[in-house]
């Protein structure tokens, strides 16, 4: 099973790519990411080229049944975050298998 990669290992991979101390990576890092989050909540979707695109849309009500009970439901709109990976970076993926 693999390793789940977390934002303290993304900060001390910038380190040892680059000469940025620790606490400097995750100050950048943290920037980014709040970035991305603002761009995705204001523009609803995120282009990062050679790597994909993240798309926020809003799924509208939809009828749903509760599995226990049979009864029909209604399920409320809620917002969906999806990702696109980009043609270069889904070849690259594959080639590497």
């Amino acid at each position: 099973m693999s390793k789940t990669v977390t934002k303290a290992d993304i900060a001390k991979s910038i380190c040892a790519q680059s000469e940025m101390k620790q606490q400097h990576a995750k100050k950048v890092l943290d920037a980014m990411l709040g970035i991305m989050k603002k761009a995705l909540k204001e523009e609803k979707e995120m282009l990062l080229s050679g790597f994909g695109k993240f798309e926020a849309f809003t799924k509208k009500n939809r009828k749903g049944r509760n599995p226990q009970t049979g009864e029909e439901i209604t399920l409320d709109s809620h917002d969906v975050l999806a990702f696109r990976i980009s043609r270069k970076f889904k070849a690259a993926m594959n080639s590497e298998q």
